[in-house]
C-alpha cells in the first residue's frame, strides 16, 4: 500500500517526493491502528524485507514474492513514480538496546 500511495504522491508532486521509512517505535500508533507491536528485532526484520520490495514495486511489473512477512501477487502498480529509477528512499535508524 505504501508503494502505491508514494507512487501517486510522486506524480502529484511532479517528481519531488522523498520517502522516509522506519521500523516504528511508538506503541500508541500501533495500538491506534490495530497493528501488533512486535519486539524491535521483528519490526526491523519487517523493514528489511519491505525496502527492496517497495523499490521493485516502483520499477518492475508482474513478479511475485513470498517472504517471511509479505506475500505479493504478480500484479503491477500503475502509474509508476515519475522519478527515475524511483523516489529517494531513506531509512530511519535509532539505537535501541532492546533489539534482542
Amino acid at each position: 500500500m505504501l508503494a502505491k500511495e508514494a507512487a501517486t504522491l510522486d506524480l502529484l508532486s511532479d517528481g519531488r517526493l522523498e520517502v522516509g521509512i522506519g521500523a516504528g517505535w511508538l506503541r500508541a500508533e500501533y495500538e491506534a491502528t490495530g497493528i501488533p507491536f512486535d519486539r524491535a528485532g521483528v519490526r526491523i526484520e519487517r523493514l528489511a524485507e519491505a525496502i527492496p520490495l517497495i523499490k521493485r514495486l516502483w520499477t518492475e511489473d508482474n513478479w511475485e514474492y513470498k517472504g517471511q512477512f509479505v506475500d505479493i501477487a504478480p500484479r503491477p502498480i500503475h502509474p509508476k513514480p515519475l522519478q527515475d529509477p524511483h523516489p529517494p528512499l531513506y531509512m530511519a535508524c535509532t539505537h535501541d538496546e532492546t533489539l534482542n
